[in-house]
């Protein structure tokens, strides 16, 4: 099955953000561009072929109902030239590199793992991704909320030196199998056992 967050049937994230986010997402475009990289960075962790709608990775947010339904929508090449917007763009680029890095963390015999409760937003979102062999090991903790969060368990399938995904310079020592980890406002952090390319 091929995944999607967006498609050309309905609004776009970023579009609903400012439509109907808490009053930072609707705004604040560095929380917004921030949250759509919180949604990357599950959506793209996630076993399975993606599709992404043309400038999704910019967080358009023209209406859909723009030019009428099936219109002429803008294009908007110049979001590239918006620090909050690039960084979007390069997170995504970021998480497709892993995915085409680490193809066997992403293949039928890798193991993924959720940890989601559907009413307590406010202690993170967590995912586990694992190799075949259990050598290699992805752990994706996601903030979905407007504050600063410590999750008080995240889980972590081994002890050691991991590596910030997103920024290959920090290392994290896990010293215990269940950590207390720092998460910003509308932010993910991922960690992984193996050196990002």
């Amino acid at each position: 099955l091929v995944s999607y967050m967006e498609s050309h049937d309905e609004e776009r994230a970023a579009y609903k953000q400012i439509q109907w986010g808490t009053e930072i997402l609707k705004t604040d475009l560095t929380a917004r561009m921030s949250q759509l990289s919180v949604n990357a960075a599950f959506f793209f962790t996630v076993p399975g072929p993606k599709m992404i709608w043309q400038f999704e990775e910019m967080g358009y947010d023209i209406s859909i109902e723009e030019n009428g339904r099936t219109g002429r929508k803008p294009i908007k090449w110049d979001y590239l030239y918006v620090p909050q917007r690039k960084q979007l763009h390069d997170t995504y680029a970021k998480l497709i590199a892993l995915r085409m890095d680490e193809p066997e963390m992403f293949s039928s015999t890798a193991t993924l793992q959720w940890k989601v409760t559907d009413t307590d937003w406010e202690n993170g979102r967590f995912l586990t991704l694992s190799d075949a062999d259990r050598t290699k090991h992805v752990v994706v903790i996601g903030n979905f909320t407007d504050t600063v969060i410590t999750t008080n368990t995240t889980s972590f399938p081994k002890t050691g030196m991991w590596y910030n995904y997103m920024n290959s310079s920090e290392t994290l020592e896990v010293t215990s199998i269940t950590m207390p980890i720092d998460v910003p406002a509308n932010n993910f952090k991922i960690f992984s056992t193996f050196q990002p390319r």
